[in-house]
């Protein structure tokens, strides 16, 4: 499952992270030469380092961007898809589980700021093609308002 890699031996990895199963932690991302989707809200996430697994690419990422700790044992797999151009794979985990406060200083190191973001406020957040097909699936295959634990697989 895990095995395909960018041309720099990268896979992609992002986390939804859950407060109260009802709201999302949503980065908005920064504008400016070679980022893609700038000005757009997504999760926490990026790219693998040389040799690591895109759990392990997940809980790093959502630490370096927000400060929040999470744990292996508390992540999920949910959903798995292809970047923008169809030549990554990108991997969506999900968690409700975490310690410690949003670092706002870390959040700016790579994004303008963060928000938590309910369910029904979704529609008014522009965020990148991947994200919004994970959130339409969410809302289609969940109560509002009630706790997801539906894990869904392409």
């Amino acid at each position: 499952m895990y095995g395909e890699v960018d041309l720099q031996g990268r896979q992609f990895s992002a986390l939804v992270v859950l407060k109260r199963g009802n709201e999302f932690l949503l980065l908005l991302r920064p504008v400016g030469i070679n980022i893609k989707f700038p000005n757009m809200w997504s999760f926490p996430g990026g790219g693998s380092e040389k040799g690591e697994q895109p759990l392990q690419t997940a809980i790093r990422e959502v630490y370096e961007e927000t400060g929040l700790r999470v744990y292996p044992q508390d992540l999920k797999i949910l959903y798995q898809t292809k970047d923008f151009e169809g030549k990554k794979n990108v991997y969506f985990f999900v968690t409700e589980k975490w310690e410690g406060k949003i670092d706002q200083n870390r959040v700016k190191s790579e994004h303008q700021k963060s928000e938590w973001v309910k369910f029904s406020d979704l529609k008014n957040y522009k965020m990148p093609p991947n994200n919004l097909n994970l959130m339409r699936r969410l809302v289609n295959k969940t109560l509002i308002g009630k706790k997801i634990k539906l894990i869904i697989k392409r």
